[in-house]
């Protein structure tokens, strides 16, 4: 499977890391089981390279990191409901998420189409 390589620093692995660890939580309707299996698997995998920082990352892995910042970019809009102290955690990353939404967005359209 292609691997994906990119340069992000301690701030950003911060904010992904913060970010994968929400994602789990968050129950959206339109993800089935499955999926929502999936989603978390790839947010341990992706956890786990950052970390180490391993920045070889498969597709999911990276679909699944810009799904997560958008969850905590949605909470911080108000558009994603979830309890008042996941809120104030999230609040705290809001500008380094939205660099990092506008990064992934640039960098990796392919996997957002």
């Amino acid at each position: 499977m292609k691997t994906i390589n990119f340069n992000i620093s301690k701030s950003d692995v911060e904010t992904l890391l913060f970010s994968l660890s929400v994602l789990p939580s968050i129950v959206l309707e339109e993800v089935n089981n499955i999926q929502h299996e999936i989603n978390t698997s790839c947010c341990l995998s992706s956890s786990e390279k950052l970390i180490h920082r391993n920045t070889d990352f498969i597709p999911n892995e990276i679909r699944v990191m810009y799904l997560s910042l958008k969850a905590v970019q949605l909470i911080n809009i108000g558009e994603l409901d979830c309890d008042i102290d996941t809120k104030k955690d999230c609040s705290k990353y809001i500008f380094t998420v939205n660099k990092l939404i506008a990064y992934f967005e640039s960098t990796f359209p392919q996997y957002f189409s």
